[in-house]
């Protein structure tokens, strides 16, 4: 409808924005997601996505730069949205997490493997 052709995506987060909804120390704040949007067909762009604003507080959107998430895009447009699968964000988000948390343990792992050169003495 209105040439809106939403399709299914997957997009990852380059950088976390927030704003104020309108001015005042009440106003509340709004996050935006820069992400490189991979549509399922057609030329993957980089877009902002704002999060949901009728989540009530649970939108757990993405935290770590480089996770990758389920979208709706409409690349004539470069626009894309959070799919609201409450389910499917949980689960990027945890995939995400452990990711990262995996990789910080092979960093420190290898620190530690690198015999301690700088041991203080």
């Amino acid at each position: 409808m209105f040439g809106r052709h939403w399709q299914p995506a997957e997009g990852t987060l380059v950088d976390v924005r927030a704003s104020k909804m309108g001015p005042g120390d009440n106003s509340p704040m709004v996050r935006h997601y820069v992400m490189d949007v991979r549509p399922s067909s057609g030329a993957p762009f980089r877009t902002e996505v704002r999060e949901p604003l009728m989540t009530s507080g649970s939108f757990d959107g993405p935290t770590v730069a480089g996770e990758v998430v389920h979208l709706e895009c409409d690349p004539d447009r470069k626009k894309a949205r959070f799919t609201g699968d409450k389910d499917q964000q949980l689960a990027d988000h945890v995939a995400a997490l452990e990711t990262e948390g995996e990789r910080l343990d092979a960093e420190e792992r290898a620190e530690d493997a690198g015999g301690g050169a700088d041991n203080g003495q």
